[in-house]
């Protein structure tokens, strides 16, 4: 049974992208607002936080928002006040300083821009992901500097491997690029089976629908026969 008590969903804003951004063969011609989320998960042991969102302050310097934007054709976020990680944080009646682990799923920019406030945490990545991050010159969509912290208790984890964070046993491994695009099936999956009876919530406060029909559904899906494959640790 999961030690997780409840999950509130944190919504960090919106990217503007092309389709095929997020759908293999999409193409560009139609363009798409997905939610920027982090998860905070409390746990009997304590907080944990997977992903940490955009740090809007890229938005607000004009060189910044140049350099990781504009000089690649791109869009930038939208993030308003209420997406601020720590707005929603102080509206739950939850600290910072009480989260112990942080998971990073991989290291875009719409995932790592938040670490900043978790510098004391416990912090959860794959070894591959750190050498993408901090490869040279620097990928476009990474920003190494959200990574380089002083004083962060970097837990370096190998490409297929597992671990106990809190009671909470992480799955890490690669995937292949074809494979990407089946990865929401198994996401679905995999919530139903590990977070059925687990409190979820949103801030700001939606439906569950409104946000994800798809999400919302898994967890009226029947208990699989198996345990799902879990799908990649470092999703892209």
């Amino acid at each position: 049974m999961t030690t997780v008590e409840k999950l509130t969903v944190l919504l960090c804003g919106y990217e503007i992208i092309p389709r095929g951004v997020s759908i293999r063969g999409g193409g560009d011609r139609f363009v798409m607002s997905l939610p920027i989320c982090a998860y905070l998960l409390e746990t009997r042991e304590g907080l944990v936080v997977f992903d940490t969102g955009f740090d809007s302050s890229l938005l607000r310097d004009p060189a910044l928002r140049e350099e990781h934007f504009a000089q690649h054709s791109w869009e930038a976020p939208v993030v308003r006040p209420r997406h601020e990680m720590l707005t929603q944080l102080a509206e739950i009646g939850a600290a910072p300083e009480g989260v112990r682990h942080v998971i990073l799923s991989h290291a875009h920019l719409d995932h790592t821009g938040n670490l900043k406030h978790f510098a004391h945490a416990k912090v959860w990545m794959q070894q591959a992901e750190r050498d993408f991050a901090f490869a040279h010159p620097p990928s476009a969509g990474v920003i190494p500097r959200d990574l380089d912290k002083p004083g962060i208790d970097w837990q370096w984890v190998g490409s297929v491997s597992q671990h106990h964070v809190s009671s909470l046993s992480l799955v890490f491994a690669t995937i292949s690029p074809p494979e990407r695009t089946a990865r929401g099936t198994a996401i679905y999956s995999a919530a139903s089976a590990f977070f059925r009876g687990v409190r979820f919530a949103f801030v700001p406060a939606l439906p569950l629908a409104t946000l994800a029909p798809d999400f919302a559904g898994a967890f009226d899906a029947p208990e699989p026969e198996a345990p799902p494959r879990f799908p990649s640790s470092c999703l892209r």
